[in-house]
């Protein structure tokens, strides 16, 4: 454990690193790797997935079902992208929900492109996308600290790392952002099996039913 980050170090393209960022919890090594994941890892305590998570899903869901039309296919990777917002920048307008998500879907089409800073390149286009990504979050940390709690600013996991953790502005961006892009197609998948499995499963299904009931 001593020699973490040294004897065996990760290594990603050019592309991918200048886009997911240096102090992120995918790119960081030793120490700092350890630190960012322990902050990560916190994220899922049962305490806060009972008064968080769950509560937070429960509201995505209802406006995304809200706002279905008739015979309309739910796509789960749409949904996926909104609870991560959600979570991690704090409850959004639709429209605000929307341009994050085409923000994020021209930064991941880049992660894995040359890396060429031009107009017209994916990677160029990718680099832009991080950018307003990054100016996004600066605004909710910038938010948060000048919030006196009187107005309950909520910029969900933004605003709890600028409270609760000592990190530089530019780490909880790359924090955040490692965040964003992880989680967001495990997610998607994720779903996409409990769905799957609980169709086939109504035991299993009531059980679920039961868990969570006290919750909402």
């Amino acid at each position: 454990m001593h020699n973490e980050g040294k004897l065996f170090k990760s290594s990603y393209p050019k592309s991918f690193r200048d886009l997911v960022g240096t102090n992120g919890v995918i790119t960081a090594q030793g120490t700092q790797h350890r630190k960012l994941h322990t902050i990560a890892s916190n994220m899922m305590r049962s305490d806060t997935l009972k008064t968080r998570f769950l509560t937070d899903i429960q509201l995505v869901l209802n406006q995304t079902f809200a706002g279905l039309h008739h015979n309309q296919t739910i796509l789960l990777q749409d949904l996926a992208i909104n609870l991560m917002v959600n979570q991690l920048l704090g409850t959004l307008s639709d429209n605000e929900v929307g341009e994050m998500a085409q923000l994020f879907s021209d930064f991941v089409d880049g992660c894995l492109s040359f890396p060429i800073n031009l107009p017209g390149f994916a990677y160029h286009t990718a680099m832009n996308a991080r950018n307003n990504i990054i100016s996004k979050i600066n605004k909710i940390i910038t938010l948060t600290r000048h919030d006196d709690d009187t107005f309950g600013y909520d910029g969900g996991l933004v605003s709890r790392l600028v409270v609760e953790e000592s990190l530089p502005d530019e780490a909880i961006a790359d924090f955040v952002i490692n965040l964003l892009f992880a989680g967001n197609e495990t997610t998607a998948k994720t779903m996409l099996f409990a769905i799957y499995f609980l169709t086939h499963s109504p035991m299993a299904y009531n059980q679920l039913l039961a868990s969570f009931f006290p919750f909402f």
